[in-house]
């Protein structure tokens, strides 16, 4: 289930008998704190009460990245998600993106560490 919805009530802490989801993202819309852009996690960041799908505060969007950024080294390093995923996914240079897909990597593998450099 995705944020406390059940398959017969979509918001169960909050009254809405038309089970109106706007976004289509499962989570009702009474208690949906992003009601017209999908985002099922709810994540918010900066807990506003505005999810990090449509907050558009420019302070929130470095946060919005690097939480992005690390569920998604997360879910390489737990096998979840492939590289090229990661890398379409990942918000920042390429060079970043890359040194970020090496270390989740490395975590899935069990290294730890600096990698060995090239002489």
């Amino acid at each position: 289930t995705q944020c406390g919805t059940t398959e017969d009530d979509n918001c169960p802490l909050v009254y809405n008998p038309d089970q109106e989801d706007s976004d289509n993202d499962g989570v009702g819309d009474a208690c949906d704190n992003c009601p017209d852009t999908p985002n099922p996690d709810q994540w918010d960041v900066n807990q506003d009460g505005i999810g990090d799908a449509c907050d558009d505060s420019t302070a929130d969007a470095g946060a919005r990245h690097m939480n992005l950024n690390a569920r998604l080294h997360r879910m390489v390093a737990a096998k979840t998600m492939d590289s090229d995923a990661f890398l379409s996914a990942y918000k920042g240079s390429a060079p970043d993106a890359l040194r970020a897909l090496r270390a989740a990597l490395r975590e899935r593998m069990g290294l730890s560490g600096s990698p060995a450099r090239r002489v």
